[in-house]
């Protein structure tokens, strides 16, 4: 008590932005926005969340939107990130090393359409071993953190997209997964739960905005951008 007094307001003020910032989750998790929010997509996994999952994340903004829009409710190791150690395409080898270490719980991978596009064959491991691996995808036809350097450090070479549309749920039936494509929110709730009860490996392809980002900094350069600075 003694130590707790000599804080002064800060423990009300830290409960306070606390309060504000998952309001603000809250509110975007909401969304009925076409394309989809990835903020609706981690509060549709938050639902489904259970004990017996492992959290795979691949690198750039699928990191960002798991490691600041999830929260882990249970103890021990359940979510892994690539930070530091490498980057894009990362998060499917890293899922299969997972399910492979702990073949009892069902391992989540939440990637970029541009990283899985680094791994894609290694669904055909997927489906050969039948892990228990649910991928699901951001797809936004970008590489979001780079599109988003474009726009907001040089104002130019962000109006188009990345590349042409790719039908990941597609991709994956190919190799013999479970797998589904949801371009509409009503439609995302649905497809995860049937992804994640699945006998063997699913994917679902969620068709997402590319113009939402967990970086508070991007954001704020964004709206100075809109203000004129880059004529946008």
């Amino acid at each position: 008590a003694a130590g707790s007094s000599s804080l002064g307001e800060w423990p009300a003020t830290v409960r306070h932005l606390a309060d504000d910032w998952r309001q603000q989750r809250a509110s975007e998790a909401a969304s009925d926005d076409v394309p989809i929010r990835p903020q609706r997509v981690i509060a549709e996994l938050q639902q489904h969340a259970g004990r017996d999952r492992i959290f795979v994340s691949d690198a750039s903004l699928a990191s960002g939107w798991l490691g600041a829009y999830f929260e882990q409710t249970v103890p021990g190791r359940k979510l892994l990130f690539p930070r530091g150690l490498a980057g894009l395409g990362w998060g499917l080898p890293a899922a299969i090393g997972a399910a492979v270490a702990a073949p009892d719980h069902r391992v989540v991978a939440l990637v970029g359409d541009g990283a899985l596009a680094y791994a894609v064959g290694e669904l055909s491991v997927v489906a050969q071993r039948q892990l228990p691996i649910t991928v699901v995808v951001l797809n936004n036809s970008s590489y979001g953190w780079i599109r988003w350097y474009r726009r907001i450090g040089f104002g130019r070479g962000w109006e188009q997209d990345d590349f042409g549309p790719t039908d990941f749920a597609a991709v994956a039936s190919g190799y013999g997964l479970t797998a589904a494509r949801v371009d509409t929110p009503a439609d995302l709730a649905p497809a995860l739960e049937s992804a994640l009860s699945a006998q063997g490996p699913s994917l679902v392809d969620v068709v997402s905005s590319v113009w939402d980002t967990p970086v508070a900094a991007h954001r704020e350069a964004l709206e100075a951008g809109t203000r004129g600075a880059y004529g946008t």
